[in-house]
């Protein structure tokens, strides 16, 4: 089967609601692990096939709902607060715990993850944006290093580009295998290997 252009309407979903809950008064991030496997049987009636072999009912909704694994937010660790403050907003990234790596920790207590594929999201009032491109080592280093199959990013089109998008959109869904996601963020960050 192909890969799909963007992530099942139902994960990103996920994501975004997520990410509402964010408290980080810079830049609200969520995040959701779901199994590949189970997402192609659903999109390809397979899960409807085996419920009816199995004289079970069939509800696409639970179905979609099993394949995600884990869903969280960006936000400081437990007992410590986001203040806003310009210190805050500045080291915001060493003292928040990132949406995709709370994502990742609790997937990996559930099960194994080379099924497994996360989408990441930055919403502004409630509505997922567009980002930049692969920008933080930390995550994917952890991404590279858990056996997750890959990340989905909402990034920013280029100009020409642009003109080609959806109207409104700004944006587009990118699928990165785990060690091309790594390699990316580290090539923006000026690491060469």
């Amino acid at each position: 089967m192909e890969r799909p252009v963007e992530p099942p309407y139902w994960v990103i979903e996920a994501a975004r609601v997520a990410a509402t809950g964010s408290p980080c008064q810079k830049s609200k991030r969520g995040a959701a692990v779901y199994n590949l496997n189970e997402v192609d049987d659903i999109l390809e009636g397979r899960a409807r096939d085996r419920a009816a072999f199995f004289g079970v009912p069939y509800r696409e909704t639970v179905c979609q709902q099993d394949s995600i694994v884990a869903v969280a937010h960006n936000a400081p660790p437990a007992g410590w607060t986001c203040t806003g403050s310009e210190a805050c907003r500045k080291d915001c990234g060493k003292l928040c715990r990132h949406a995709e790596e709370r994502a990742i920790h609790t997937a990996g207590r559930i099960t194994s993850f080379e099924r497994l594929a996360l989408v990441h999201v930055k919403v502004v009032d409630g509505q997922v944006v567009a980002g930049g491109p692969p920008s933080c080592w930390q995550c994917s280093r952890l991404v590279a290093d858990c056996g997750i199959r890959g990340i989905w990013l909402y990034e920013l089109v280029s100009l020409g580009e642009l003109y080609t998008s959806p109207p409104g959109k700004g944006g587009r869904w990118r699928f990165y295998e785990a060690k091309e996601f790594h390699r990316a963020t580290l090539a923006h960050e000026g690491i060469e290997l």
